[in-house]
């Protein structure tokens, strides 16, 4: 494994991570609506989606 893999491995990194903000953003906004819309007792349910869209991370991979 040479310099060259590491970097690649530090970039893709640093895209993932990106990546989970703006998902964590979007689960943020989405479980706001959830709230705003449907009472505090949804705010759990917000929650759980939130939970579902970082369990989703790991595997989808940028190709």
């Amino acid at each position: 494994m040479d310099w060259k893999d590491i970097a690649k491995k530090e970039v893709s990194q640093f895209t993932s991570y990106d990546f989970v903000f703006n998902k964590l953003r979007i689960a943020l906004i989405i479980s706001i609506i959830f709230t705003l819309i449907f009472g505090y007792h949804h705010l759990i349910l917000g929650v759980f989606i939130i939970i579902i869209i970082l369990s989703q991370i790991p595997y989808k991979k940028k190709k």
